[in-house]
């Protein structure tokens, strides 16, 4: 694949990630792994696709929660309950991909992605908002959750943290998307810091990667991606819920058992 065919992948990624509040991993994943492949070994190759995934991510984050900051989709005491966890457990993701073997971590990716596209399939949305405020002190350890998962399967933590926002605390879907795009910034910069700093001395990266990212490619995903993001964020008002749920789930399914057969 040429570089250039990353610029609309990106934007594409960006435009369905700003929408559902994710990072953009579960596309920019697949890509990279395919794409990464013949540049470095098999047991690096996933590992250089999380690491270069989360890079990208960073922009889509960024630019979904300036939009949906600008909509007043985030809660900003959710976000906050939820962020320090994430940021601490985003940072070790980096160690938990250097430890792991290559074959096993892509198996992970997969079935994780799988877990939470039948995750989001069972949840019902309403456009009542509960009260979720009531429940906190257990929102940090949730965080860590999200923040070392995510960074390890190479994915903005969305994916986890809008269920958990939508159909545990009761959040409307434009508000857990928001609230989760805010919390994607953090667990995006501090999970791509952890895999720069765990990965810089492994031997047989690419010349144009810091640790586990590859910079040219993360920045002509992430570029498009952040524009893209910005226009997704505003689609609430065109789609209701029940698109929100099924593209989602529909994607992470086909994403899952993309990654599983690639290994």
């Amino acid at each position: 694949m040429e570089s250039i065919f990353l610029i609309p992948i990106g934007f594409l990624a960006g435009i369905l990630a700003g929408y559902l509040g994710i990072g953009g991993g579960g596309i920019f994943m697949p890509v990279l792994l395919f794409f990464l492949a013949g540049s470095c070994s098999l047991e690096l190759l996933p590992k250089l696709s999380v690491g270069t995934s989360k890079g990208a991510i960073v922009f889509t984050g960024l630019a979904g929660a300036i939009r949906h900051w600008r909509l007043s989709h985030i809660s900003i005491p959710v976000w906050a309950w939820l962020s320090p966890g994430a940021l601490l457990g985003a940072f070790f993701g980096g160690l938990v991909i250097k430890k792991l073997p290559g074959g096993v971590l892509t198996v992970v990716i997969g079935i994780v992605l799988f877990i939470a596209a039948i995750r989001m399939v069972t949840l019902k949305f309403s456009s009542e908002e509960a009260d979720y405020k009531k429940a906190r002190w257990w929102l940090p350890l949730a965080g860590f959750v999200i923040g070392i998962v995510s960074a390890t399967v190479g994915v903005g933590g969305g994916i986890f943290a809008v269920p958990l926002m939508a159909g545990v605390l009761g959040m409307k879907t434009e508000r857990a998307a928001g609230t989760s795009s805010a919390m994607v910034v953090v667990t995006s910069t501090s999970a791509v810091i952890g895999h720069i700093f765990w990965g810089m001395n492994i031997e047989g990266r690419p010349p144009d990667s810091l640790g586990f990212v590859c910079i040219p490619e993360a920045l002509l995903l992430g570029i498009p991606a952040a524009i893209g993001a910005m226009i997704g964020a505003g689609l609430h008002k065109k789609f209701k819920a029940g698109v929100f749920k099924w593209v989602f789930a529909g994607l992470l399914a086909i994403v899952a058992i993309r990654i599983v057969f690639i290994s």
